[in-house]
């Protein structure tokens, strides 16, 4: 877990990933490369010839408090101690985190429309990347509860490639929780029993314990966030499901719940 790719944008989350970032940092020895993406849609319009305008004028102030953002984040990290490098492009937000994650080994993002001003975190940037990138995500929650790998880890498990794929990104993480709990939602009442993830986790030296969630008429969602509220946790490691662009479609229904409201920091992966 040496590189940490951290998403900059000044909205009522941006500190807390940065903090985030910071603590993984420091946690892994961890070099952190900060990305700041302007979006086309604030500074190109049509005009009405149908043709393309930049606005010069937002561009420029909207320049100016990038700089003074990389200014003040740059000297907390440099009195932080950590190393760290910074990227500024302009164009699609995901697609240009999707480019950057590929060589990191965690993104961190803020879960979506939980952002404040801008909401740059909507629920369709967050799903593409999730479901684009190769790497594992961190989505914070707006509820201020930070990320800590050595606290209580809950697994979604359900069998599936994506949550499989999940427990392999998240081994850096697991090695370092002080329990982890495997959770399968369940809709009957059979008692729990051998689990392939747990057997798995136990190779690694990592002790699990396998429990099963009763839907009880709740969604999938719910139940997960019932029993991850029962069991202490303090995140959540999960597959992503979704394939197509279209927010509609882009997540599966128990992915696009969580990410929309989970009091938890969220590990993802697709």
């Amino acid at each position: 877990m040496k590189t940490i790719l951290l998403h900059l944008y000044p909205d009522g989350q941006q500190d807390a990933r940065v903090q985030c970032a910071l603590d993984l940092a420091r946690l892994f020895d961890s070099h952190i490369t900060c990305l700041q993406v302007l979006p086309f849609e604030q500074f190109v319009g049509a005009d009405p010839l149908g043709g393309v305008q930049v606005y010069g004028d937002v561009l420029a102030a909207l320049r100016a408090q990038e700089q003074a953002e990389m200014e003040r984040i740059a000297d907390w990290m440099r009195n932080d101690g950590v190393h760290f490098d910074w990227l500024q492009a302009e164009g699609d937000i995901g697609r240009t985190i999707i480019v950057q994650s590929s060589l990191a080994d965690v993104t961190i993002l803020s879960q979506p429309g939980q952002g404040g001003p801008g909401r740059l975190h909507s629920a369709s940037v967050v799903g593409e990347v999730v479901t684009r990138a190769l790497g594992p995500i961190v989505a914070l929650p707006s509820t201020g509860k930070k990320f800590d790998p050595a606290g209580t880890a809950m697994v979604a498990w359900n069998g599936s490639t994506e949550s499989a794929h999940a427990i392999r990104l998240a081994l850096p993480f697991l090695r370092m929780a002080g329990s982890v709990r495997v959770v399968e939602v369940t809709n009957d009442d059979g008692a729990a029993g051998e689990c392939s993830a747990v057997r798995y986790l136990a190779r690694y030296d990592i002790k699990a314990d396998y429990i099963t969630e009763k839907r009880e008429g709740h969604s999938t969602g719910d139940a997960i966030l019932a029993a991850a509220v029962r069991l202490g946790a303090d995140y959540i490691v999960m597959g992503a499901f979704g394939h197509a662009r279209l927010m509609e479609t882009i997540l599966g229904g128990v992915t696009h719940n969580l990410i929309a409201g989970c009091p938890l920091p969220l590990l993802l992966a697709h």
